[in-house]
């Protein structure tokens, strides 16, 4: 008997199950073991956008249509924002969340301006007989993500040498978000060619998304950023 990846996929115990799991189990961690701090409200608040993200794109929402399609696209933004502002305020060591805040902004709209102009540019390769295609569209953006931070990776963020602790902790965080975009990109290859077993692979980057990044972003984390 062959599993029905579309309906595990699609169920409420992955999305936002295992999202909710993680959510609890941070907010925990964070509660009990760190003290008041900047690094800990920032963690709150960006925990906090991953519940609701999770919530409102997930098999439990009450949004539907258009409202839902809206939201889906918001979250997009506000999920790789969580991940621009930790490497902003970390990439060099009298960086500030004021300054990190304000850079991860336009930094989050890179890629989804990127990938909307291409769409507009060639609607013959986004767009089907009932519309635009998703999965298209999902590989774009991975694809240029992953290609964006990684010349970042390499070019505008502080070196191990010159500040090990922050260097340490973006390599870390780069690594662990680029490897969650290029397992998303090998995915929805694999839908393409029709293959329909690889949403239970999907099922991977999703968790790192939902809920291994933010928990890394706090175990890595130099003992500085708690001060």
């Amino acid at each position: 008997m062959s599993l029905d990846w579309n309906a595990i996929y699609a169920g409420p115990f992955h999305h936002p199950g295992l999202a909710f799991a993680f959510c609890l189990a941070l907010l925990l961690r964070l509660v009990m073991r760190f003290p008041p701090s900047a690094m800990r409200r920032v963690m709150l608040l960006l925990l906090a956008n991953t519940a609701v993200d999770a919530f409102l794109t997930g098999a439990l929402t009450p949004l539907s249509g258009t409202v839902a399609r809206v939201f889906a696209i918001a979250f997009v933004i506000t999920g790789d924002f969580r991940f621009w502002v930790l490497v902003e305020r970390f990439r060099t060591p009298d960086a500030t969340w004021k300054g990190a805040f304000l850079r991860a902004v336009p930094l989050s709209f890179v890629v989804p301006v990127v990938t909307a102009i291409a769409i507009l540019a060639r609607p013959d390769v986004f767009s089907g007989p009932d519309g635009y295609q998703l999965k298209p569209i999902f590989l774009a953006y991975e694809s240029l993500f992953s290609a964006f931070a990684s010349v970042l990776l390499l070019t505008r963020y502080v070196s191990r040498r010159a500040a090990p602790a922050f260097g340490w902790y973006l390599t870390r965080l780069l690594l662990l978000w680029l490897a969650m975009y290029g397992l998303w990109v090998g995915c929805d290859v694999l839908l393409l060619f029709g293959h329909g077993w690889a949403l239970g692979l999907r099922i991977v980057p999703n968790v790192l998304y939902y809920g291994v990044f933010l928990y890394a972003a706090t175990y890595f984390a130099p003992r500085e950023a708690w001060t």
